[in-house]
């Protein structure tokens, strides 16, 4: 895997999972995040596909984060 490589991202980046993801664990997201200096993480009650299952919250996450990384 690539997980070695997540040091070198400099971009900002916000990790978003699902609580109930089976696929992409909340312990892989916080692994993600933990491996990407100043990255954010946020768990949302859904499975896979939080955008949809919790579209209010990825919403207003998303948003926040993008209005927070253009200045």
């Amino acid at each position: 895997m690539l997980r070695g490589e997540l040091g070198s991202i400099r971009a900002a980046t916000l990790v978003i999972v699902g609580r109930a993801d089976t696929a992409t664990t909340p312990e892989d997201g916080r692994l993600v995040a933990s491996g990407i200096c100043g990255a954010g993480y946020l768990e949302l009650e859904a499975a896979h596909l939080s955008n949809l299952e919790a579209a209010e919250g990825f919403t207003e996450a998303l948003m926040g984060f993008l209005d927070g990384a253009e200045g």
